[in-house]
């Protein structure tokens, strides 16, 4: 498959079909080739391997400079919205794009048009149903140095770090087609000629996520119309479900709460034959609970952002074959995808039954393995259970909030001398961040000054729910900040 060219094709296929609602009102596949030709004559000299930043929003005009973007086989720099105005000035900073392309929501953010003059970038505002124009002021890009081109490269997709500033990670044309490819075979759905489908893809995980971004590609090279929403809304939800009456559509831990918690009637649902279940850990009581209110079965998936989506799952044969018995397991692993467990330290590969770190190889990751920082047990029959993270990360809702990245954020707040943040579960979102904070001698501060202080240089979801303000931190006998010992101050184990 080539990716681009399959994109194009279907563009030409029936320009005038729906291809994208929002709403409750449809664009046409025009939308997109339009904004790919009007794009592309609005860079003249910028050559086809410049990399394109896009703020992507779930709007159909950002969707369509999206996937315009992958259809000019450029590479995509992906910019988040959801950050603070401060957060993404000092991304455009880093990445120093010749291009930038956003609706304008974000050419009225406080400061984003000058960060993008600043860099030297060429501005292009992006408008539902209008075809794209030029920034006034930000017509042509300067002569300075900007990013390089990256051959090859579909993606550059933004992702929390660990321990400091969102990390890049190279998501590559031919690991995007491998992995769409290695998908079709997993679910028995062969790639064929372009066309377009009957079908549609109910789009409402973020675009700049790895979740919504794969299935806004996906359903592009597939000719699959869309459904749009900005965000998961219980009732628009059950709305567009009622509407195209889908057979499979995804609904992780968190959205699965909030819809039980609304007590959505069964015959809303009554389409669906199965949801898939990817972003976070599936709990076994929350899918046995869904599966008995609705009768519809749970299949999780386990990926990444660095292996362009998922590769394992449960199918439903496994899922009609083994049952109850290997609830709590994220399936077995795709065709063409070798997965392994091996010790942490010594990199040996474990057997049966043992626990270790994740280690992941095929044609969407690369032929070396990769390792992952999940810890896993692959049982007798292949599939694979999830015994948490390696690293300091925690997931709240599908999404990562790296502690320590939140801990180093608030310790920039003056009052504040030393910092630790952990997880707590919770049992709508899976967890959430507490914090523990030490404060200067002399000091005092507010839990709401903190969140205020958070609030400018993390994004929202990884703002903590909880401060306790001590008088020391406790630490180890080496003086380092004990985790068992914040977690305690918080009741855990």
């Amino acid at each position: 498959m080539d990716l681009s060219a399959r994109i194009r094709a279907v563009l030409e296929l029936d320009p005038a079909a729906d291809a994208v609602q929002f709403e409750g009102t449809w664009r046409p596949w025009s939308t997109m080739s339009t904004t790919l030709e009007t794009i592309e004559t609005l860079l003249p000299g910028v050559g086809t391997e410049v990399p394109v930043a896009v703020v992507l929003r779930n709007r159909p005009e950002t969707h369509a400079a999206m996937v315009a973007t992958l259809a000019a086989h450029r590479t995509l720099l992906t910019l988040n919205p959801n950050q603070p105005d401060s957060v993404v000035a000092s991304d455009v900073e880093r990445l120093r794009p010749t291009v930038v392309v956003a609706s304008a929501i974000d050419w009225s953010r406080p400061g984003f048009a000058e960060v993008v003059r600043a860099v030297g970038a060429c501005g292009v505002e992006v408008a539902d149903s209008q075809p794209p124009r030029l920034v006034e002021g930000l017509e042509r890009p300067s002569a300075g140095a900007h990013h390089p081109p990256v051959p090859g490269v579909a993606v550059q997709m933004l992702t929390s770090g660990t321990t400091g500033p969102a990390k890049r990670i190279p998501l590559r044309y031919a690991n995007v087609e491998a992995a769409i490819e290695s998908a079709g075979h997993y679910f028995g759905q062969e790639q064929s000629a372009p066309r377009l489908r009957k079908s549609v893809q109910i789009l409402w995980a973020p675009m700049v996520h790895i979740s919504g971004l794969w299935a806004a590609i996906t359903a592009a090279a597939e000719g699959r119309r869309v459904s749009l929403m900005e965000r998961f809304n219980v009732e628009q939800w059950v709305a567009v479900v009622r509407e195209h009456r889908p057979r499979i559509t995804s609904l992780p831990p968190t959205p699965m709460r909030m819809v039980m918690d609304a007590h959505v009637p069964a015959e809303a649902l009554s389409s669906l034959q199965a949801v898939r279940a990817g972003t976070a850990p599936m709990p076994p009581q929350l899918s046995t609970a869904f599966e008995e209110r609705y009768g519809i079965p749970v299949l999780p998936a386990y990926g990444a952002t660095e292996f362009v989506g998922a590769v394992a799952g449960m199918t439903l044969d496994d899922h009609r074959r083994y049952g109850p018995s290997k609830r709590g397991s994220v399936g077995r692993a795709q065709p063409d995808i070798e997965l392994r467990v091996v010790d942490q330290d010594t990199g040996a590969v474990l057997g049966t039954g043992e626990q270790g770190v994740v280690e992941v190889r095929g044609p969407q990751v690369g032929k070396e393995f990769v390792r992952t920082t999940d810890l896993a047990v692959v049982d007798e029959d292949g599939f694979i259970w999830l015994k948490g993270r390696a690293d300091d990360v925690i997931i709240r809702g599908g999404f990562k909030v790296p502690t320590t990245a939140v801990a180093e954020a608030l310790k920039e707040h003056p009052k504040v001398a030393d910092a630790a943040v952990v997880g707590v579960p919770d049992e709508r979102l899976g967890a959430v961040p507490v914090a523990a904070v030490e404060l200067v001698p002399g000091e005092s501060v507010t839990s709401d000054e903190l969140k205020d202080h958070l609030r400018e240089r993390v994004t929202p979801y990884q703002v903590p729910v909880d401060f306790k303000i001590v008088e020391h931190l406790p630490r180890t006998v080496s003086l380092k900040v004990s985790q068992p010992g914040v977690r305690a101050l918080f009741g855990l184990p």
